[in-house]
């Protein structure tokens, strides 16, 4: 899948990329799902500003744009959750359960 893994020399979705740089800055190269593409100079900040102006144009509504970003950095987030087998059990469990108390 696209969203997993990406081809070498390409990049995963731009709106990744974007909502990281944006609105966290700091760690947005930390995600597993854009941590391995490959870098290139693209101004995330800029091209997120422009996506808005595009749904505003289109008459998509505020709510509904809020409703797809926190779909999209839920997305986001579940890359980065790891799993481990409980081998009594016969079952996975996650690892680091604080990734899944982040609000998108």
């Amino acid at each position: 899948s696209r969203v997993a893994t990406q081809t070498c020399g390409e990049r995963n979705y731009h709106c990744f990329y974007q909502l990281a740089e944006c609105f966290d800055p700091a760690k947005g190269d930390k995600h597993n799902y854009i941590s391995t593409s490959a870098t290139c100079r693209v101004d995330d900040v800029a091209d997120y500003d422009e996506l808005l102006s595009c749904l505003t144009a289109l008459k998509v509504e505020k709510s509904i744009q809020q409703a797809l970003f926190e779909a999209t950095t839920g997305v986001l987030f579940l890359g980065d959750l790891e799993f481990d087998e409980d081998t009594t059990k016969d079952a996975a469990f996650i690892v680091k359960k604080q990734i899944l108390l982040k609000k998108c």
